[in-house]
């Protein structure tokens, strides 16, 4: 799930997806009829701020035991901030306050270097969680 169409057709020449999708994340995540077991958000939550009805549709999409995967970059601000990178920052607590708000289990966290920029290591955060069924 992308908005960019250029994004899209590199992806699709790689071949390793069975479908794509070119819309808003949320909408995608409703278009998939099927529960997944892994969902996975590496560097993409540096272009959303509020993650609220993110982690709701994710919630929702995973099945009894999935788990979701996803790196933010690091904040220290407020809950989420715009950068002059024109990226997104996350505090680590307003993540914790999600993950328990949606009923995900956290599996791992850890401070990593997402990538380089202009030279310099861009901190972040992964975090692997378990999804929390209603019936456990």
């Amino acid at each position: 799930i992308d908005l960019s169409e250029k994004m899209l057709e590199l992806a699709e020449k790689k071949g390793y997806y069975d479908r794509l999708l070119c819309c808003e994340l949320c909408v995608g995540l409703s278009q998939i009829k099927i529960a997944s077991d892994l969902i996975i958000a590496a560097d993409v939550f540096v272009y959303l701020g509020d993650l609220n009805q993110v982690f709701a549709s994710v919630y929702q999409k995973l099945d009894k035991q999935g788990v979701f995967v996803f790196t933010v970059e690091q904040g220290f601000e407020a809950d989420y901030f715009l950068q002059k990178t024109g990226r997104y920052a996350h505090h680590k607590n307003y993540i914790h306050r999600l993950i328990a708000m949606h009923s995900f289990e956290r599996l791992d966290e850890q401070c990593i270097s997402l990538r380089k920029q202009q030279g310099k290591e861009v901190m972040g955060y992964l975090f692997v969680l378990k999804k929390v069924s209603s019936s456990e």
